[in-house]
């Protein structure tokens, strides 16, 4: 673990990157939004906008969709 010190700096560095980020205005605001969106994106194989019915937006028809609402019973009464 590191000292108390170390974290509070690393953690205020981290905010400021995340603002200049925010802010695309700048050579390093730009760098900082690519190191950010290349850190969060996440693996392939957890990545569900990666999956063939999300992308090829394989969803229910509209029939599917009454069936399926009208088959529970409601909370409301």
């Amino acid at each position: 673990m590191l000292p108390r010190f170390i974290d509070d700096f690393l953690g205020k560095q981290m905010i400021r990157m995340a603002t200049a980020a925010a802010r695309n205005e700048t050579m390093m605001d730009r760098f900082y939004r690519g190191l950010f969106a290349r850190l969060l994106q996440p693996p392939k194989e957890n990545d569900y906008m990666t999956d063939d019915i999300i992308r090829e937006d394989l969803g229910y028809d509209v029939e599917e969709l009454r069936q399926y609402q009208n088959s529970r019973p409601s909370r409301f009464g």
